[in-house]
Formats: structure tokens, C-alpha cells, sequence
């Protein structure tokens, strides 16, 4: 009842518990209750066990919950009614997605990290296989690092990794998976692209950290390397050789794209 929002049982008695609990999608779109498992219980007679959902409170907010349905037959045979146990899963669910971030996500930068990047591209690399479909990355660091972490501290370091993430990121499209690689490094997949379409984007993501100013630094500048999958190229590969042509940026003076 309290988890509901209500005070008295009253307020509770005759009301239809689905349109009191169940009434809207989390999206606002209406929930049948011929589409609510609960319902169905009481139609097939079958118990619901451990069946996670959303329901609705009083005052219109929403919480996660785990419920249970058994239903209620008369002597004949025939059901008539059902109880319904729920128990609010909301504090469990945080603390799920929490583990979830700090497992596939670099705590500084917020990005995801190597270990999930590698098996993000290991799927892709099988689907672009499978569907003879271009694939693309990009790998990218931030010139002269270690001069800046030596003249103004780590601290300032680290703010420019996380205002790079974040330049990074608002860059790239929606389908692109942006990564941390490790130190100054950064990694974006870029499915469905193409060699000379991740060019572009290189382009455009080392113009766009120029123009930028990041704090107690002003302007710095990133050099970029970028490949194409090629058929039967493994995942090794593919990094490895966007690692060269990053190298090879670094080697020709930097603030550069370079292609494999």
C-alpha cells in the first residue's frame, strides 16, 4: 500500500488493479490489461513467477518491480480471481547498472573501456563479414601528453582526457562506438563506413579539438590514424594497422589524419 502511495486500505478496495498499477507503458503508450501477465494468469491459470515490470504509484512516478501471481480457483475448476505479490526492485536494478558501468566502462573518461571495445569489434568484424558490409576505425592520441602533464599537473591531464571523451564523443554519429585505448589513447568504431567517410569524420573530430579551448591548457591537438577492415582481417589486425597509421601521424609532425 505505502509503496503505492496511498494511506488507507479504502482507498484501495474495489479499484481495478491493473488500471491502479499497470495502466501506461514506461513511454507513455496505454498497457492493455489483456497484455498484462497478471491478467493472463487469471485467463490460463498458470502461476507468474519472478516476472519484472514497472508499475505505477499515486502520484505518477514509476518504480521497478519483481512480481508473483498465483491464481484462485473455485471447487468446479474455474479461476476467480488471483493474488498478486510485488516487491520494489528499484535500489537492486541501481546498483545492477552501476556494476554494469564500472565492468564495461573507464571510470575517468566515461567511455567505454578496452576489454568491452574489443568485443563490440569482434561482433562487428563477424556482421560486416556476414553481410558485406564496410567497417572502419579510428584510433587517435593527444599530441605532446606527457609535456602537459609535466608542466601542469595530473590533474589537468585528466580534465583533458575527459573534455576529449566528451569532444570525441558529440562528434561522432550514433551508430559509432567511442572507447578509451589506454593512456592519451582513444579508439571510435564506425560501422557501415567506409575508408574515405572515416577520413572525413577523422577530419572533422581533429579541427573540432583544435578550435576547442580546455581549461588552465587552451588549445592542444590530437593526430589521428584510421583503416578499413579488409576481407578475412582479424580483429588484431585491423587495430594493428590503425595503430601504425597513427604512428605514421605522429611520425610526420602531428595534428595529422593518417590512413592505413
Amino acid at each position: 500500500m505505502q509503496l503505492l502511495g496511498y494511506d488507507r486500505e479504502e482507498e484501495l478496495l474495489g479499484q481495478n488493479s491493473h488500471q491502479l498499477t499497470h495502466h501506461t507503458d514506461p513511454d507513455g503508450q496505454p498497457y492493455p490489461e489483456e497484455a498484462c501477465p497478471n491478467y493472463r494468469v487469471m485467463q490460463t491459470g498458470d502461476p507468474l513467477e519472478a516476472w519484472q515490470d514497472e508499475f505505477w504509484r499515486r502520484d505518477g512516478s514509476r518504480f521497478q518491480v519483481e512480481t508473483y501471481a498465483t491464481p484462485l480457483w473455485r471447487d468446479l475448476g474455474s479461476v476467480f480471481g488471483g493474488v498478486v505479490i510485488f516487491r520494489d526492485i528499484s535500489e537492486q536494478k541501481r546498483l545492477e547498472r552501476e556494476l554494469e558501468q564500472q565492468a564495461t566502462h573507464d571510470r575517468l573518461t566515461g567511455l567505454y573501456n578496452r576489454g568491452f571495445f574489443d568485443q563490440v569489434l569482434d561482433k562487428e568484424i563477424g556482421r560486416a563479414a556476414r553481410y558485406g558490409h564496410p567497417l572502419s576505425l579510428i584510433l587517435m592520441d593527444i599530441d605532446h601528453f606527457k609535456a602537459i602533464n609535466d608542466t601542469y599537473g595530473h590533474l589537468v591531464g585528466d580534465e583533458i582526457l575527459k573534455g576529449l571523451a566528451a569532444s570525441m564523443a558529440r562528434r561522432l554519429r550514433e551508430p559509432d562506438t567511442p572507447a578509451w585505448w589506454g593512456g592519451e589513447e582513444f579508439i571510435a568504431l564506425l560501422p557501415a563506413t567506409q575508408a574515405t567517410e572515416a577520413r572525413e569524420l577523422a577530419e572533422g573530430i581533429r579541427k573540432q579539438v583544435a578550435d576547442e579551448a580546455f581549461p588552465d591548457v587552451g588549445h592542444i591537438t590530437i593526430s589521428l590514424g584510421m583503416a578499413e577492415l579488409e576481407p578475412g582481417e582479424s580483429l588484431k589486425d585491423l587495430t594493428r594497422r590503425g595503430d601504425d597509421a597513427l604512428y605514421a601521424a605522429n611520425s610526420a609532425g602531428r595534428d595529422q589524419v593518417r590512413m592505413a
